[in-house]
């Protein structure tokens, strides 16, 4: 009897203290593998600690978004998760990209339908591998994933919501994006919109420097939009590239037609 009693005390003082772990560590979204890392810090046998996080859901202390993947629930006192959180929760690594950059930076008037996420191609992640862009849906909001290479994971600043935080593509990495992937970003006349709109802020050595970085054709695009804006800066004629020949379309999501610009080596394909 004596021992039933101290394995209910015992299990009522573990339950407290990984609630509590999770709470003051930030695993505001977190999966299986951190319940486990926190459980060795407090001394939990681990697979107790699977019991405690399925008592805490049955509490409404824990939310599950998908098998082995849980949230802290509003009853903890915390402020609202955003999806952003969830995805820095879901993909590893992550980068909060694209549309929804472009929402993050106030360079659209519009409310992207999905969160743009992009990660690497051996990221862990909770979609199917094989492709480069792939979705998944959790709590009836779409996520779409895009794979990129190693050497265009960059240009990401850390931005906070509440007591929450996430990655997302920095003003001049979401631009990039914008002239690399217009079909991800609204079309290519929501991209010069949002170009317009981030003059006044933009970096414009940084951005000739992520361009030159990411490819020819995303290099001559954001210059030839830039002179299409009045930007005159000599910097923008690096963007050229006249050490490589052939033309590259204007707008990478539209079909090969149009006239030419010998200066920019561009179809302009509107």
């Amino acid at each position: 009897m004596l021992d039933m009693y101290k394995q209910k005390v015992t299990g009522k003082t573990e339950k407290v203290r990984l609630l509590q772990a999770l709470i003051e560590g930030g695993l505001r979204v977190f999966e299986t593998e951190a319940v486990k890392d926190v459980s060795r810090e407090l001394d939990i046998d681990l697979a107790y600690s699977l019991n405690i996080v399925s008592a805490l859901v049955r509490e409404g202390w824990l939310v599950p978004i998908k098998k082995g993947a849980y949230k802290l629930s509003r009853s903890t006192g915390i402020s609202p998760i955003h999806e952003f959180e969830i995805a820095m929760g879901l993909v590893k690594p992550a980068m909060i990209s694209y549309y929804s950059a472009f929402y993050h930076h106030s360079l659209t008037d519009q409310v992207p339908k999905l969160v743009y996420v992009s990660t690497l191609k051996a990221g862990s992640t909770v979609y199917r591998r094989g492709s480069q862009s792939s979705k998944f849906t959790l709590e009836g909001i779409e996520y779409r994933v895009i794979q990129l290479k190693n050497e265009k994971f960059y240009g990401s600043e850390k931005a906070w919501r509440g007591e929450g935080y996430y990655w997302v593509a920095d003003l001049e990495r979401t631009l990039i994006e914008g002239f690399a992937s217009p079909q991800y970003c609204g079309g290519f006349k929501e991209v010069m919109y949002g170009l317009e709109e981030a003059i006044p802020k933009l970096n414009l050595e940084k951005l000739i420097n992520y361009a030159l970085q990411w490819d020819i054709a995303v290099g001559r695009r954001i210059g030839w939009a830039l002179e299409e804006l009045n930007v005159k800066d000599e910097q923008i004629l690096k963007l050229v590239q006249v050490e490589h020949p052939g033309y590259r379309r204007l707008d990478a999501s539209s079909p090969t037609k149009g006239h030419y610009s010998n200066k920019w080596r561009l179809q302009i394909n509107l």
